[in-house]
């Protein structure tokens, strides 16, 4: 049997944390969201972050149970139909570490911009 060797990892300039990442990404979903006039917000906290189906920020559960449901379901569907998977709710969060690629953000963030766009003009929806 194979003895399983620990590793180390040395951060020449400290480790690194997805903050950044998720402020920026959470800051273009909020424009994208403004630009087209969606009935929604983002959200950060942390290295998380979600879009919420709501005009005004939700600050309690009332608040919480006024957002469009039905909009938060379909983008959800949505990703999950482009490969992109995001936790099951009714608010689309997501997560960013210090795994995930430029790559996968940009990917992402054409996930999210498509659906915006899709709901503007249906006819902008690609086959699958």
């Amino acid at each position: 049997m194979t003895r399983p060797r620990a590793g180390v990892t040395i951060f020449r300039d400290g480790v690194p944390t997805p903050s950044a990442g998720t402020s920026a990404f959470t800051g273009v979903i909020q424009g994208l969201l403004a630009a087209r006039d969606m009935p929604a917000h983002a959200v950060q906290c942390g290295a998380k972050g979600c879009v919420t189906w709501s005009r005004s920020t939700v600050r309690n559960y009332r608040e919480y149970l006024a957002t469009d449901f039905d909009l938060a379901f379909a983008q959800w569907i949505w990703g999950v139909n482009r490969g992109v998977l995001l936790p099951p709710g009714l608010d689309e969060q997501w997560l960013l570490s210090v795994a995930h690629t430029e790559d996968d953000i940009a990917r992402a963030l054409d996930v999210l911009t498509g659906f915006p766009d899709a709901l503007e003009d249906p006819s902008r929806v690609e086959e699958i």
